[in-house]
């Protein structure tokens, strides 16, 4: 049977320098991928998934840095923007969010500077996705060099009939934003003549006291007294005028925080535990004295693109919020990845109620800087699908977990098959924050991109081991919360010390196996639970616990997965996650 091969694009309007206006802006690619089977229905639900995700709050956020730190570059990296092709990828490989359906598919990227007819073997068109404002998506396939809508794409049918209407919501991209990502393929006479009107940049206009503003906040820096703009916030809508000019302060001096004291106070979001500061070249000691003023019900925090932000930085804000749980800090020069791991190694128990740390460190296609907790999922015959999550809370690890198990539930006879060989399956779910209450598996929030690494075999953080081991039809399923120590002995492998965990995995306790120095601890889902959650105050629920319980006792009863033990630790399986 013929593949039905289909490639993914996402676009957006960059900045061709340094220097350029607003009307120099155009569309180019900022990412690409190659989708192995995906056609019709399948390409159209995908495109709405991929929507979703792009327009949701969190992932909107991060989108935007990302086109920011490419702005103004000519060269671009072969993947400039990691993050964009993560969430395509995610939307266009899997889908756990229908009840009763798995949908799991292999990907493979693509560099962003491919042509969309030239890059691999197509046979059912292409998807583009505009992602200049992640707030207000666009989207369109493309067929014989021409921009369709799903309606256009695709006749309806009963199946379709839901992602059909909902599309309807998003506009369609135009001839003219093909023709700027890609001026070979869509430049030819017979297509420049039917290209959109060139659009005009939106302006906004000012009123004359608004207008009056910059002057003031001029005058106010020169006479390092900024008291007299307090009067001006009262006025609708100049609370944000005076943030903007606030991020052209480079530094914002000590005098001006009284001020901003007021401004922040009245930013959207404060209420819903949102503070902003990006783009404000503010100190440690000024973000902490902001940080004081508002209070310590901030859950989420935006210091991006400032030159100032450090580990020290990083260290304090935590400290400072006992509610903090993302810390957003894209395009800050005097934070390094390895400033990050350092950090993170040096302070664990800081990011125990952390649920994201939003920097292209995390955002990377390489392997996981850090590690809380590895999934494995091992099929005899078939592969390995590993992923590393670097933060996670207890609360979001068994919301994934939950979302991941439940495909082995769906009566789908090959879903270890799938989950063992199709790692964006893993990858999709367990690179999500918790979601929140009445919040779909759809509209997640992505916060790292989970590529694995081999720190948990080194003793950092837990591995979650799902295991179908020899030969078919009845392979030997089990799983185990597995947890890497020095071993007391030198070599060898002994007998577990401690007592076998009953089937069910419901016990306290733990087995340990001695294997060449290492001690191997494997651990029931309470046992494991009981752990995480010493440090944490977001702690899962008594519900969301047995609901996972539950899944567990469902695959003993109806697949025979146990919890796994000595016999089940296989020394080759580690030799070759570490390759």
């Amino acid at each position: 049977m013929t593949a039905r091969s289909h490639q993914v694009f996402a676009i957006a309007r960059i900045g061709p320098g340094s220097g350029f206006s607003e009307e120099e802006r155009s569309y180019r690619c900022v990412a690409a991928l190659h989708h192995e089977r995906c056609y019709g229905p399948l390409a159209v639900q995908a495109m709405l998934r991929c929507l979703v995700l792009v327009k949701q709050r969190e992932n909107a956020e991060v989108v935007r840095a990302e086109l920011r730190s490419i702005d103004g570059q000519y060269e671009l990296p072969a993947i400039p923007c990691p993050y964009i092709a993560f969430v395509l990828g995610a939307a266009f490989s899997t889908d756990l969010g229908t009840a009763g359906r798995l949908y799991g598919t292999n990907i493979s990227l693509l560099t962003a500077d491919v042509g969309s007819t030239e890059a691999v073997s197509n046979t059912d068109g292409i998807s583009i996705v505009d992602v200049t404002d992640p707030s207000n998506p666009a989207y369109c396939f493309v067929s014989q060099l021409r921009p369709l809508s799903a309606g256009e794409y695709i006749h309806m049918d009963a199946e379709l009939e839901a992602s059909l209407a909902a599309l309807q919501a998003y506009e369609v991209v135009d001839r003219q934003a093909l023709f700027e990502s890609w001026p070979t393929e869509y430049g030819s006479e017979i297509f420049r003549q039917s290209i959109d009107i060139l659009r005009a940049p939106d302006r906004k206009m000012l009123s004359l006291a608004d207008l009056a503003i910059g002057p003031a906040m001029e005058y106010a820096l020169q006479e390092d007294d900024f008291s007299g703009i307090v009067e001006a916030l009262i006025m609708p809508g100049r609370v944000n005028i005076v943030r903007d000019y606030f991020n052209c302060m480079r530094p914002i001096p000590d005098s001006a925080i009284y001020l901003l004291h007021e401004v922040v106070s009245s930013l959207d979001g404060l209420a819903e535990g949102r503070l902003d500061l990006s783009d404000m070249w503010l100190s440690t000691e000024q973000i902490l004295d902001i940080v004081v003023h508002v209070g310590d019900g901030v859950k989420s925090l935006n210091l991006s693109f400032n030159p100032n932000v450090m580990s020290d930085t990083v260290q304090s804000v935590i400290m400072a919020l006992p509610q903090l749980r993302r810390l957003v800090v894209m395009g800050c020069s005097g934070l390094s990845g390895q400033d990050l791991a350092q950090l993170f190694r040096r302070e664990r128990h800081l990011f125990s109620n952390m649920e994201a740390l939003i920097h292209p460190f995390i955002l990377s296609f390489d392997a996981s800087p850090m590690n809380c907790l590895s999934v494995v999922t091992y099929s005899h015959g078939h592969g390995i699908a590993r992923t590393t999550v670097p933060f996670a809370t207890p609360l979001c690890i068994v919301q994934n977990l939950i979302d991941y198990l439940k495909i082995f539930i769906t009566g789908h006879p090959d879903a270890f098959q799938m989950a063992s060989s199709r790692p964006w399956i893993a990858w999709s779910a367990f690179g999500a924050a918790p979601k929140k209450m009445g919040q779909s598996w759809a509209e997640r929030s992505l916060v790292c991109i989970p590529a694995f690494s081999t720190a948990t075999m080194d003793g950092e953080g837990w591995m979650f081991l799902l295991s179908a081991d020899g030969a078919m039809p009845q392979p030997r399923k089990t799983w185990g919360f597995i947890r890497f120590r020095e071993s007391s002995q030198d070599n060898g492998m002994s007998e577990p010390s401690t007592e076998e965990i009953p089937s069910g995995g419901r016990s306290g306790d733990f087995t340990t196996v001695e294997d060449s120095g290492r001690t191997l601890e494997i651990h029931s889902f309470r046992s494991f639970l009981q752990i995480i959650t010493a440090d944490s105050r977001d702690e899962p629920s008594e519900d969301v616990v047995q609901e996972l319980e539950q899944i567990l006792d469902q695959l003993h009863q109806e697949q025979n997965m146990e919890i796994m033990d000595h016999r089940d630790v296989r020394q080759h399986l580690f030799d070759v996650l570490r390759r």
